[in-house]
């Protein structure tokens, strides 16, 4: 009897001894599941991996401001010659030579038969370049007014016409002139140049060849007189000529020039 009891104690405390294990097995199982249980991922932005790693981004530098240089625009002032309206198509010719006599009163000449005059019409309230028919169609080389009321123009061309001015209109001469440039030392005596070395003087109201030219002498481009008693005379190859009031006498010069003009002193 006493046996039997002591078995039954024997088996209740082994169950018991199981029931704790059991529980405490139970209780470390659920310990586990609480501790790895299923993460859930927060919203990702659009367009973007929720399972990519994310990686640490760059500090954002704000950029630097670009300094701006400002140039102030530099005017440009053209100093040149412009034609005057008043001219009407001689703005589109060559004028080779202008002679002022006054503030009020000139004359211009050039290529394609051009002769202006500078003057106030009838009706005018001041002076305007006009055109002038020459009667003759040649262009213009050089123009030497002696006075308001006389002048002489010289044909580019050799051989070409040689214009004189008075009672207001251009005259072709009867008498050979100077084909390069004439000086006047009065309005009834001048001198004047052509090539192959001629040379004019004019006088008693005609042009008299005084120096013959020719084949193998020089051109002479230009004449200026000093007075009625003296003036020079020079052109290319290193010719140059001196009037003393007698003759006109060549002067030696070493080496070779080429004279296109001539300039007196003014006092």
């Amino acid at each position: 009897m006493t046996i039997g009891i002591y078995e039954n104690i024997k088996i209740a405390f082994g169950v018991i001894r199981i029931t704790r294990i059991v529980t405490f097995l139970l209780f470390m199982l659920l310990f586990i599941l609480a501790g790895c249980g299923e993460v859930v991922p927060s919203p990702s932005p659009a367009g973007r991996d929720p399972t990519a790693t994310a990686t640490a981004m760059p500090p954002v530098t704000a950029p630097m401001a670009t300094p701006t240089l400002t140039v102030a625009p530099i005017p440009i002032v053209e100093s040149r010659w412009q034609c005057d309206p008043s001219g009407g198509l001689a703005c589109f010719d060559d004028l080779i030579y202008v002679k002022m006599l006054g503030p009020d009163e000139g004359w211009a000449a050039g290529l394609q038969n051009v002769l202006l005059h500078y003057t106030t019409r009838p009706g005018d309230s001041g002076p305007t370049w006009q055109r002038v028919d020459p009667n003759v169609a040649l262009p213009f080389d050089q123009l030497v007014m002696v006075s308001p009321t006389e002048g002489w123009a010289i044909g580019r061309l050799a051989g070409a016409p040689f214009l004189h001015y008075q009672d207001g209109k251009w005259e072709m001469t009867s008498s050979l002139g100077p084909s390069n440039d004439l000086d006047m030392v009065s309005p009834s005596e001048g001198w004047g140049v052509s090539n192959m070395g001629y040379i004019s003087h004019y006088y008693n109201g005609e042009w008299h060849t005084v120096v013959p030219g020719g084949r193998g002498k020089e051109h002479l481009y230009t004449v200026v007189m000093v007075s009625p008693q003296e003036g020079w005379a020079a052109g290319n190859n290193n010719a140059l000529f001196h009037y003393e009031g007698q003759q006109w006498q060549p002067v030696p010069r070493a080496g070779r020039s080429y004279f296109a003009s001539c300039s007196k002193w003014r006092q």
